[in-house]
């Protein structure tokens, strides 16, 4: 039996972390842990732990309160409630339930944790419990515009109550954090800083850990099996028909674009940003993540 691990599916949210932490979940021996580092996700009778946070810089210097509810959770030292019995069928099926629902006990399980609230945290989680980050990253026109049809809004106090983050990951970025903590911005304006701040940090990720893997999410559209068996070969998963079968499935273009997680045509969805967004917004958005965009994309992405 393999080793247990954990492997961290994050980046900025809308990248991408859901749709690759649910197909990488398909593989034999996995079980997967749904963003317990987002505050909006209520609390469950499984653990404790609360972020303070959403993108929560969790390092070993206030990593004290935290550390006993995060073991638990990580560790796999809790039990999972299986859904209520409210039938004589759930009633018969319940035993298998709860055996899925309890998977991260069972010795040799993967845990992938899905959690891009998580990014802030990544170096913590790969030094205190050996986390695997797989890092998704995503044009910043396709992320601005994904906000836009959600009507998404960021609450940036939750990077501005925490100024060692502020100073210490993104200064350059500090006067635009505060900025935006205490006046209303677009969602054009919100995404584009957001995107700098967050795809900043990951830039020096990228420089300081080259043992981690960075994909786009651009490139897993074009080419999702190749970059999948990637994913699972540096996390340590096993490849098989299953998984196979959920990659072509979750970017076929006969599939549901409205089912949660799931893409309906990976190729076609890599620029549909150009229709969503005005011309204008587009601009902008280039103007304001500037050459923290150039580490990523180059002028054809555009």
């Amino acid at each position: 039996m393999k080793a247990r691990s954990i492997i961290l599916v994050t980046g900025s949210h809308r990248s991408g972390t859901t749709w690759v932490g649910k197909t990488l979940n398909r593989a034999p021996e996995t079980t997967y842990l749904h963003e317990p580092f987002n505050r909006y996700m209520p609390l469950t009778e499984y653990t404790r732990f609360r972020a303070d946070h959403n993108y929560m810089h969790l390092t070993r210097l206030n990593s004290r309160p935290f550390e006993a509810d995060l073991d638990r959770l990580l560790n796999g030292k809790f039990w999972r409630p299986a859904p209520p019995v409210t039938s004589v069928g759930s009633a018969v099926r319940w035993p298998r339930r709860w055996w899925l629902a309890n998977r991260p006990r069972r010795r040799g399980y993967h845990v992938i944790l899905k959690d891009p609230m998580a990014l802030l945290a990544a170096e913590y989680l790969a030094e205190r419990y050996a986390a695997k980050p797989v890092v998704m990253i995503r044009h910043p026109a396709a992320f601005v515009a994904s906000l836009v049809v959600k009507g998404w809004h960021f609450e940036f106090y939750h990077l501005a109550h925490q100024p060692h983050a502020v100073y210490s990951l993104f200064p350059e970025d500090a006067d635009d954090v505060f900025r935006l903590a205490r006046e209303p911005a677009s969602l054009v304006e919100q995404g584009a800083v957001l995107w700098r701040v967050l795809h900043r940090v990951i830039r020096r990720y990228r420089e300081d850990h080259p043992n981690w893997h960075f994909v786009r999410h651009e490139d897993v559209s074009r080419d999702p099996i190749p970059e999948f068996r990637r994913m699972t070969d540096y996390a340590g998963l096993t490849w098989d028909d299953k998984i196979e079968q959920a990659v072509q499935q979750s970017t076929g273009a006969a599939f549901d674009p409205n089912a949660r997680g799931q893409v309906r045509d990976s190729k076609k969805n890599i620029t549909t940003w150009k229709q969503r967004l005005a011309d204008d917004d587009i601009d902008a958005v280039r103007r304001t993540v500037g050459d923290v965009a150039d580490a990523f994309y180059g002028a054809d992405d555009w």
